[in-house]
């Protein structure tokens, strides 16, 4: 067991020779819950109690990708007494720790299998026999772990905490462990909708428009067959569907697709009779939240509403954004990691 704390240090460098498989990032579900087995080693020779195993029991509330706050409960049940120490009759004690801890993650990352962190807490422990001057010791616990996910539910996780004594110096030492962890409730999200921008609107070439030419009329007109009035679409819509793609949980325009949407704005100015109405889209993860793509993909409409008003100055009332979600994919999607060619925007022309 006193080995264990350096397999769980060597885990942690090891995330370095494993790059991220995809830039996207990753949603964490709401809730996290690990059991672990582990080892409680002190760091003075001369402390009142040998080193022993430590079983632990947390609980985290993932606030979003980066933030965890965790409580933990541990529990080491066969301390013995060092008999060098400086209190030799202690044969046999107990100790159980309640504390709470910040996590840091430092790679969230769709597609990644690791999921690094750091930790900073407190904690409470409390010894059945007088080992100390008071059966009570407080304690800061600062170190950190990692996640190696399985699914987005399940992982292997290990951890290293050095802990810091409050009052008496000889409560310090450090915690290794490693155990199972499994996620649970809803995808956390980090995205609220607000207005879109540009970093810098760039100054758009007007897009010539051929003019409308008269065919020649027919000395002898050819016979044309009667036909139903309901034949004739009116009025006339014409799909528009851009190339535009949006990373997972983001409604901004990248700029190598300008070109394409000033050409969908330059045939709605054509017409000054023309209407839009501008279409978003999401994709769909075993996790997805229905009313949060929908909102995300209304996002993403509105975010080209903009840019043809903004740009093009065409009237916002001549055009309306509307988020479809997840309901309508052109594409199939992966049940772990969606399709990003659903994340995209349709634009239909309607000309009276």
């Amino acid at each position: 067991m006193k080995y264990l704390s350096a397999v769980v240090i060597a885990a942690l460098i090891s995330t370095a020779a494993f790059p991220s498989q995809t830039s996207a990032q990753y949603d964490p579900l709401e809730w996290t819950a690990s059991a672990a087995y582990g080892y409680l080693g002190y760091s003075k020779s001369d402390s009142r109690l040998k080193d022993g195993e430590l079983l632990t029991l947390r609980l985290a509330n993932n606030l979003n990708r980066w933030i965890s706050i965790e409580g933990l409960y541990s529990l080491a049940r066969n301390l013995e007494g060092n008999s060098d120490g400086p209190v030799p009759n202690v044969a046999k004690t107990w100790t159980a720790c309640l504390g709470a801890e910040a996590l840091l993650h430092l790679v969230q990352q769709e597609g990644s299998m690791f999921d690094p962190f750091l930790a900073a807490g407190f904690g409470v422990n409390w010894y059945d026999h007088e080992v100390l001057s008071q059966n009570i010791a407080f304690s800061t616990r600062l170190g950190g772990g990692l996640n190696v996910r399985f699914s987005d539910e399940w992982a292997l996780r290990a951890d290293l905490r050095f802990i810091l004594p409050g009052g008496d110096n000889e409560t310090d030492g450090y915690t290794a462990d490693i155990g199972i962890s499994y996620s649970f409730g809803p995808a956390v999200r980090t995205y609220a909708a607000q207005p879109s921008s540009w970093d810098q609107v760039r100054p758009i070439a007007p897009v010539p428009v051929t003019p409308y030419a008269a065919p020649p009329v027919r000395s002898q007109p050819l016979p044309v067959a009667p036909v139903a009035a309901s034949q004739f679409p009116s009025p006339f819509e014409t799909k528009y569907e851009p190339a535009v793609q949006f990373l997972s949980g983001s409604n901004k325009i990248d700029p190598r697709y300008f070109p394409e949407l000033d050409t969908i704005a330059a045939a709605i100015a054509a017409s000054p009779t023309a209407s839009a109405r501008i279409e978003g889209h999401a994709d769909k993860t075993r996790n997805s939240d229905a009313e949060y793509n929908r909102r995300i993909s209304q996002a993403r409409a509105q975010a080209v509403l903009d840019y043809f008003a903004n740009v093009h100055g065409i009237p916002r009332s001549r055009m309306q954004a509307i988020g479809v979600g997840f309901d309508r994919p052109k594409f199939p999607n992966d049940p772990a990691n969606g399709n990003p060619a659903n994340r995209r925007v349709e634009v239909y022309i309607t000309r009276p």
